[in-house]
């Protein structure tokens, strides 16, 4: 049995997962087909950190759900 993180906010009622793709995935500065020498990779991690600087004054709650 495996599990995945999720953030929850129970002010909000809205959830992030912790371990998701979209979450780790590299990011890029710049717009999509600028040259890539004027572009500059930024780690990924964007929405967990948007979610948590939206939310940093409401409950949030981390949940582990078990799956099969």
């Amino acid at each position: 049995m495996t599990g995945r993180e999720i953030l929850v906010c129970t002010d909000c009622k809205s959830a992030i997962f912790v371990d998701s793709v979209a979450n780790t995935a590299p990011r890029f500065t710049g717009n999509f087909g600028d040259h890539p020498e004027n572009r500059e990779m930024i780690d990924g991690q964007d929405d967990l950190r948007d979610f948590k600087r939206t939310h940093r004054k409401h409950k949030v709650i981390e949940v582990k759900l078990k799956y099969d």
